[in-house]
């Protein structure tokens, strides 16, 4: 049996698999990893630095950005187990699996499929954001949002590394074919990709042989 850490060249073609017919909803589904990091860490920064300004003190700004960084990471593993290996079994549930994740499986080493496009994250963060204020406050949910967003960017950033960098060390190389094992024996084992720990607890760690 292969090596994951050798086979992950496989599909790493030049064309991506193309989505959606309009040429502009086709291009909103690429994004290459320097405009992610452009975007997404001022973002990340702007939070922490509302949050620490609105927070109560900074004991209550770190204790609640952790409890945000660890509910990203259940929260990473249940949409990856849950909603983007989804069974569907009509046309259109297919569909749906293939366009937001299917894809990435079908060709899992193009670098500008790799991230989640601006055109599902960015509405997603402000719908949560909105909702996290509305629900905690300013003082609280700043907190809170702050550790699930650098969640957010820490998963997306780990997660195209384990497709297109080479690893430099025992923990990355571990995280790596972690990963790998999801897209070349097991699709349904190794949800989690930031903490590979949690498909430990969960009972989905791929046995390799």
């Amino acid at each position: 049996m292969a090596d994951a850490m050798n086979i992950q060249k496989k599909n790493n073609v030049c064309s991506p698999v193309r989505l959606f017919d309009n040429p502009w909803l086709e291009r909103l589904t690429f994004i290459s990893f320097t405009t992610f990091l452009a975007v997404w860490l001022p973002i990340v920064l702007t939070v922490c630095i509302g949050a620490i300004w609105h927070a109560r003190s900074m004991s209550s700004f770190i204790a609640l950005g952790l409890l945000g960084l660890m509910t990203w990471f259940l929260f990473e593993y249940c949409v990856h187990r849950f909603l983007f290996h989804f069974k569907a079994r009509t046309p259109k549930g297919k569909t749906f699996i293939f366009l937001v994740h299917g894809n990435h499986h079908a060709q899992p080493n193009h670098p500008l499929r790799s991230l989640m496009p601006f055109g599902a994250s960015l509405p997603l963060a402000v719908v949560l954001g909105a909702l996290v204020v509305g629900v905690a406050g300013l003082e609280h949910g700043l907190d809170f949002l702050s550790g699930f967003l650098a969640g957010y960017v820490c998963y997306d950033v780990t997660h195209y590394a384990c497709h297109h960098f080479k690893a430099q060390n025992k923990i990355f190389m571990m995280i790596k074919r972690h990963h790998l094992l999801h897209h070349y024996q097991d699709p349904d084992m190794n949800h989690a990709i930031s903490l590979p720990i949690l498909d430990k607890i969960f009972l989905t760690l791929h046995k390799n042989k």
